[in-house]
């Protein structure tokens, strides 16, 4: 970085010493204005009308008032102009120096052809650019033999144009000699030029600022493109005559020159909205500066003449001007101390250059003008200046995160091993804490495993469950199961017959708090057992379909004070042994399945809401329970034949998580007529079953399978 501020200082330096030193050290130039003596001639007949000495009509020429040599057209027109050069003995390269001559035109001395610039018989095509011209004018032998007399010496310009307008449009030609004029062009262009030559080069140090942060500051680079295009358009401007001396290729500088336009206000707009962070405004203002730079450089590079598109982009460049009068004074509050330095630079840069205006067209009497160009250089200084102040600021602000990050490997050590012992003391108590509640659930689930499953055997009917709960733990290498899912069958005796009584339930939630609802429900269905078997549930002995009933009513009125905080989706039944009459009721429960005949299908509809949700008011009841209005549980009746097989189970075997190879990772499976599909493939077995659900999915519930086979006077191990 001091290598490069090195470099900088010394080019600068050089570029003062050649704007301001070495123009000054040139001596006086002698150089006489040609204001009078024009005049005008317009062919209306034909190319015989005008032109030199030997082939034009004299009466056609007419005087020229003093003023402008320029003239307002509407079409494409060719004029004559023609003047006397005033000899001057001690030239010895006698020259005329014009300003910029719309569009093209040929240049006759004394009627012979000494200067071209583009091809005024070619019309649009033979342009070739809007340079400043000195045209060398051959020394006559009389206007340099001692004693000789000299004698009117004349000067003729065909010009051709399709502009807005024909002629000299750049102050009164000067008449002198060659080397005078164009120390002449170094003495005024030198300043001018060298502050393009040092914005290109402030330009290209922002790039280089921008490189070394690592592209993580566009404020650079913004700038620097800034500061290129400002440079490159004060270089090749077509005011500036100093570019032809260097190269003559007139339509490259101005092609340079319109394109660096076109470009500048875009420029601006991307380093002001880089500036201005967090203004909508100034990033609207700036695409809009962008998209017409496109346009009209798209324009150009496509064939549309850039002398014809410049006044258009004039005009509509006053759109985001005129945005800018709102942006800047809004930014000027709200933004950082660099907008306030860039907004007195676009001050600096504005007044001199209006105050120049003015005074060109008469409205001021006197300034010591032109100052355009030191505002410009001294907008590009504040600019710069503040582009500087934000490269320190951030500067700081890095080696501050330097020094706390230093700081930070140094305390690193400490910092990990405090941190290890607090993480240590946290494991340790949420081990603790998993152990507790471990021993918990063991303690839970050994109180309700000898209630969740049922086995009964007799020589009529083959009762089996399987019950998998979803929760699992290990305490002190002690594995365990917990959840809501229970089995349970017992024998009733009910007016002399002998019945089988068969519960398969579901209470509501995971782990403990579905464990407390099965242990809930077992308990109920157990006392409700013993005393059917005591003969205390009623004074005359009920039908099996009373007996369901009476049993569902009990359990509504168990689980009544819990007021809804508890649920219970269950199938209960009674069936005789010997008829293998079923007499059931389902509250809530997946539909148990009958397998006959090796074909199965589904019994038992629906029924009634869940238990514990019946005695809820329908606006009070949670989402997962149905709001509709039950009239009372419904006793389902039908008969079992011999080598029937009847399945109760739980939501658990349809709830099944399948994993896809597109769409979403994970879906609940809900398909109904696999179960079926499944239960008749493993001809009811329930190990089979598990095992064939966990082939088709992922369990995400608990679950519970209840097995009854109705063989009549057979009897044979499943």
């Amino acid at each position: 970085m001091r290598s490069l501020r090195s470099h900088i200082q010394r080019i600068v330096l050089l570029l003062l010493f050649c704007t301001i030193v070495l123009p000054g050290a040139v001596g006086p130039i002698m150089a006489e204005p040609l204001l009078t003596g024009w005049e005008l001639c317009i062919p209306e007949n034909g190319p015989d009308d005008c032109g030199p000495l030997e082939t034009s009509i004299e009466s056609r020429w007419r005087p020229v008032p003093p003023g402008p040599l320029f003239f307002r057209i509407q079409t494409p027109t060719e004029r004559w102009l023609r003047v006397t050069v005033p000899d001057d003995p001690q030239c010895r390269d006698p020259a005329v120096y014009f300003g910029v001559i719309n569009l093209s035109f040929v240049a006759y001395f004394n009627g012979d052809e000494v200067y071209r610039f583009g091809d005024p018989d070619a019309g649009p095509a033979g342009f070739a650019g809007r340079p400043y011209h000195i045209i060398p004018i051959p020394a006559t032998p009389e206007a340099v033999a001692p004693g000789a007399t000299a004698r009117p010496d004349r000067l003729t310009l065909r010009i051709w144009s399709d502009f807005r307008n024909i002629g000299i449009d750049g102050g009164p030609p000067q008449a002198g000699c060659y080397s005078d004029l164009q120390r002449r062009i170094v003495r005024e262009d030198m300043f001018r030029f060298g502050i393009g030559v040092l914005a290109v080069l402030i330009g290209l140090a922002g790039c280089l600022m921008y490189l070394r942060q690592r592209a993580s500051e566009t404020v650079y680079l913004a700038f620097a493109l800034f500061c290129c295009n400002v440079g490159i358009y004060m270089i090749s401007n077509r005011t500036l005559r100093l570019q032809h001396l260097l190269l003559p290729e007139p339509l490259f500088w101005l092609y340079c020159e319109h394109f660096a336009l076109y470009s500048l206000p875009a420029a601006f707009g991307f380093y002001f909205q880089q500036i201005a962070v967090n203004s909508r405004s100034a990033r609207a203002l700036a695409l809009v500066q962008a998209a017409m730079a496109a346009i009209f450089v798209t324009m150009s590079l496509f064939g549309v003449p850039v002398v014809h598109s410049f006044g258009s982009f004039l005009y509509l460049s006053l759109i985001p001007a005129a945005g800018y009068l709102y942006v800047i004074p809004i930014t000027w509050r709200r933004g950082p101390p660099e907008v306030r330095i860039v907004v007195a630079g676009l001050a600096a840069s504005f007044a001199p250059g209006l105050a120049d205006a003015l005074w060109a067209v008469g409205l001021i009497p006197w300034w010591p003008g032109p100052l355009a160009p030191y505002g410009f250089f001294l907008m590009l200084a504040l600019m710069g200046v503040g582009v500087w102040r934000r490269y320190k600021r951030i500067q700081v602000d890095l080696t501050t995160a330097h020094a706390r990050l230093r700081e930070y490997a140094l305390n690193l050590e400490q910092q990990v091993e405090a941190r290890t012992i607090e993480l240590s003391r946290s494991l340790q108590q949420v081990s603790a804490l998993k152990e507790q509640q471990d021993g918990d659930y063991l303690l839970i689930a050994r109180v309700l495993g000898p209630m969740t499953r049922a086995v009964l055997r007799s020589e009529l009917i083959h009762v089996d469950s399987l019950v998998r709960q979803y929760k699992r733990f290990e305490y002190r290498k002690l594995t365990g199961e917990l959840g809501g899912d229970l089995c349970m069958a017992g024998q009733v005796f009910l007016g002399g017959e002998t019945y089988l009584a068969w519960l398969n339930a579901d209470a509501m939630g995971k782990s403990v708090q579905g464990a407390s609802g099965a242990i809930v429900l077992a308990v109920a269905f157990r006392a409700f057992l013993n005393w059917s078997a005591d003969g205390r549930s009623s004074d005359v002995t009920p039908t099996p379909a009373e007996w369901v009933l009476r049993f569902i009513e009990e359990l509504r009125r168990i689980f009544r004070p819990f007021e809804g905080r508890m649920l219970a989706s269950l199938a209960v039944g009674l069936l005789h042994e010997t008829s293998g009459n079923m007499h059931c009721v389902n509250a809530g429960h997946p539909r148990p399945v009958l397998l006959r005949a090796g074909r199965a299908e589904y019994v038992l509809p629906p029924g009634i809401d869940p238990i514990g949700a019946q005695e809820i008011p329908p606006d009070q009841k949670p989402e997962s329970v149905s709001v509709a209005t039950l009239t009372g549980p419904v006793v389902n009746e039908f008969t079992l034949r011999p080598g029937d097989i009847f399945i109760a189970g739980s939501d658990g075997r349809d709830d099944l998580r399948r994993e896809h190879a597109t769409g979403p990772p994970t879906t609940i499976d809900h398909d109904e007529s696999r179960f079926l599909n499944i239960v008749e493939e493993t001809h009811g077995n329930l190990e089979a079953i598990a095992r064939k659900l966990m082939t088709t999915g992922q369990f995400t519930d608990d679950l519970s399978l209840l097995r009854l086979a109705y063989r009549g006077n057979v009897f044979d191990t499943p």
